[in-house]
């Protein structure tokens, strides 16, 4: 659900990787004003209502050190009123036959 960004930083649950082999994370966020500075920018965003589509691939992170977690977070936006919200969307089980067997992702 859109969550008021000026309300605090937003902490999204952590999703495990070890089931599915890909992730899209996706971000929409209402036009106004300007955002604190984040790990992702984009020039020129603020004003705009905007969606972006990050993909992730579950081999793209360290395996060697057992790292196949993702999570992100929506920033606070100080005292700018802007709604916003991010959604996970998993593809590629790893169980396609049983996919009752696939544990929760979330973490």
């Amino acid at each position: 659900m859109p969550v008021k960004l000026a309300a605090a930083a937003n902490i999204s649950d952590w999703v495990n990787l070890k089931s599915y082999a890909h992730l899209l994370i996706i971000f929409y966020k209402a036009a106004v004003g300007t955002p604190s500075t984040n790990t992702l920018t984009v020039a020129d965003s603020a004003q705009k209502a905007i969606l972006w589509v990050i993909e992730a691939r579950a081999y793209d992170f360290d395996e060697t050190n057992g790292f196949n977690c993702v999570r992100a977070n929506l920033a606070d936006v100080d005292d700018v009123e802007q709604l916003g919200c991010l959604l996970y969307v998993l593809g590629e089980p790893r169980q396609r036959d049983t996919p009752m067997l696939n544990p929760s992702v979330l973490a």
